[in-house]
């Protein structure tokens, strides 16, 4: 862009900030000082369109054809730290393209509609079940360091399998979806028995369903109670995917409640909404733990986890000391045309997100209905004259087209201790989110080590 335009660009911003201004202002329930801010994303949303034209910044592209042309996202970077193999990965992968099956689309080779050969499902159970033996041969021979590592391998190959556990959308796959989550979630226990401090498993009970956490101690017997974390994902991830970042949070000596977020994985069975009763209940047990300090607790989340994390530092802020929101949405997202929500996701995450709703994906009216009551700035929680008294640190990219900076900046505003910090990667919720900076914040928060 030459200088010319770049000064047109300059003032379009600024007068359509100001026209926003004042469309917005005063009923938004926005406080003073972030109305500014939006205002100018705003005008800066608007003249990119208008400079470079309609672009997806959700999707990312790859460049090796075996990657491409698929109904899921893969995360081949996050999978292969995890220990699974790229070339298994690739295999399954090929074994899918090669499939002469009937699929639900045939410009996607990996749905394949029969569980068998072919099927996503399928392939990637096949290596679950490879490692899980692998993990009971480990037992057998008295070697508790393989055990653990092949078993926590075979759950991340049953989770991929699992991904991104649909419901609606994959109708007659359901059942088979649901038998190898539940194998991940299987594998993963047996893993946990060789943690320094075995895992422990409890159980809250929502809507009438009895939904698994799991509780991770650190390794240290000269103390009688941990400060701890409740830690979540996105809509998208399982809690399994948390593993490495437990482990960071247990060498700072901080204790670890992991779950899946309503209508994901093990708690599939409930319908996301805009509360945190799941939360709470987890919450509730932790507090009441013999082995949990119950006055330093703190949530975090990444992606729609940190949202929920958000939105529990102000319903639950007499029971946390800290909250963290890891690229989680706060307000902009949830207010945007179902049409251009359509346009704009990748087809996964707009099944998966609609399918934690139990709506269908036509179901525009509900699908609104639930969505737009996501928004955070409201009387209840982020306000003009409302102050949220704990520390939260808002953790995100400099580019996140669904949690824009000025909403990071909008929760170090409605903070007594708010903090934001913008790490590196581009989009939303990169792999590289820097958890250990994370991790370093709580751990000063909660008083670690003390």
């Amino acid at each position: 862009m030459n200088i010319f335009m770049k000064l047109v660009a300059g003032i379009s911003i600024l007068l359509i900030a100001g026209v926003a201004y004042y469309l917005f202002s005063p009923g938004d329930n926005l406080p003073a000082s972030a109305k500014w801010q939006k205002t100018t994303y705003m005008g800066k949303m608007i003249i990119s369109e208008l400079i470079h034209g309609e672009g997806d910044e959700f999707k990312k592209h790859a460049d090796d054809p075996i990657y491409t042309n698929l109904y899921r996202e893969l995360h081949i970077e996050s999978w292969t730290k995890f220990g699974m193999r790229e070339d298994e990965i690739r295999t399954a992968l090929k074994n899918m393209q090669a499939s002469g099956k009937e699929r639900y689309n045939n410009n996607q080779y990996d749905t394949v509609k029969e569980y068998g050969p072919g099927n996503w499902v399928y392939e990637f159970e096949q290596l679950g079940d490879t490692y899980s033996n692998k993990g009971m041969e480990a037992e057998e021979k008295n070697d508790p360091a393989m055990a653990k590592k092949n078993h926590l391998l075979a759950g991340m190959y049953y989770k991929t399998a699992a991904f991104p556990v649909i419901t609606e959308a994959w109708g007659h796959n359901y059942q088979e979806v649901a038998n190898v989550y539940d194998k991940a979630i299987a594998q993963y226990e047996k893993a946990g028995k060789y943690f320094p401090q075995p895992l422990q498993v409890v159980y809250a009970r929502v809507d009438g369903k009895t939904i698994p956490g799991f509780l991770h101690l650190p390794n240290n017997p000269s103390v009688d109670k941990h400060p701890a974390v409740l830690s979540t994902n996105g809509t998208d991830f399982s809690f399994i995917e948390l593993h490495p970042s437990n482990q960071l949070y247990l060498q700072r000596w901080i204790a670890v409640l992991s779950f899946d977020v309503p209508g994901i994985g093990a708690s599939r069975d409930i319908r996301l909404g805009p509360d945190t009763r799941l939360h709470s209940a987890f919450l509730t047990i932790l507090r009441s733990h013999p082995g949990i300090d119950a006055n330093r607790i703190g949530a975090v989340g990444k992606s729609l986890g940190g949202h929920i994390a958000t939105r529990l530092a102000f319903t639950e802020t007499d029971k946390l000391k800290a909250a963290a929101n890891i690229c989680g949405p706060v307000d902009h997202v949830m207010h945007l045309p179902t049409e251009v929500i359509d346009e704009n996701f990748p087809e996964m995450t707009l099944d998966a997100l609609w399918s934690r709703f139990k709506v269908g994906r036509k179901d525009h009216h509900d699908f609104d209905q639930i969505w737009g009551r996501f928004a955070l700035v409201n009387d209840r929680y982020i306000a003009e004259g409302k102050t949220l008294p704990i520390p939260l640190l808002a953790f995100n990219t400099p580019t996140d087209p669904a949690n824009p900076l000025w909403e990071m900046n909008l929760l170090k505003t409605v903070c007594t201790n708010g903090e934001v910090f913008i790490g590196e990667g581009e989009g939303h919720c990169p792999e590289n989110e820097n958890s250990v900076i994370v991790i370093d914040w709580f751990a000063e928060k909660l008083g670690a080590g003390q």
